[in-house]
């Protein structure tokens, strides 16, 4: 009876470990796929180099034209999927 369930102790850590691994591989997976922090900039920032007001950015935040990856209450652009966006809207930096 206590071989038993020592068995089934073993058997049920094993599963555990497996799920533990198994959310890693998920969690590494996601982050693999977020941009990288090197390449984002804030809204403020992105106007300047727009030669654009405040203003502007959340037009085209709303718009659709911008997706920002939003940290506590600042929004955050990734140079590459703004410059992209821009090309792809026929909007031409100023």
């Amino acid at each position: 009876m206590k071989k038993h369930s020592l068995m089934e102790e073993r058997l049920r850590r094993i599963e555990e470990a497996q799920e533990n691994i198994l959310e890693l591989l998920r969690a590494e997976k996601e982050l693999a796929s977020m941009p990288r922090l090197g390449n984002m900039i804030d809204a403020i920032e992105l106007a300047k180099r727009l030669h654009v007001t405040d203003r502007t950015i959340r037009r085209y935040k709303k718009d659709g034209v911008l997706v920002p990856y939003t940290l506590g209450e600042r929004d955050y652009y990734v140079e590459a999927e703004v410059v992209l966006s821009m090309q792809k809207n026929g909007i031409s930096k100023k």
